[in-house]
């Protein structure tokens, strides 16, 4: 009997290591799915600016600077961009301004 019982627990311990793959898997994918999602809701303007301008410092809200700042950072700092991705850069940083 002693054989079965241990066998029992490893079933058990197996099932349960299963489930908490499982879990895992589910939450992964959630957040994969999540991060796919806010991307594809921002704008190419804000994407560039993620991506090109945090390698340097924070990512400053659009808001805390008027355009005509935000203009001269860009084309000051924005020594990466072509003219096309500073205008998109722009745009984001401006909307509304």
């Amino acid at each position: 009997m002693r054989g079965t019982g241990q066998r029992e627990s490893i079933r058990v311990t197996y099932q349960k290591k299963l489930m908490v793959c499982l879990g895992v898997a589910v939450l992964i994918t959630a957040m994969i799915h999540g991060c796919v999602s806010v991307t594809a809701q921002m704008s190419s303007g804000e994407r560039l600016y993620r991506a090109n301008c945090a390698s340097c410092h924070r990512l400053i809200g659009p808001e805390e600077h008027d355009a005509a700042m935000w203009s001269h950072y860009v084309d000051e700092y924005g020594t990466g961009l072509d003219e096309v991705q500073k205008r998109e850069v722009l745009v984001y940083l401006t909307q509304g301004k």
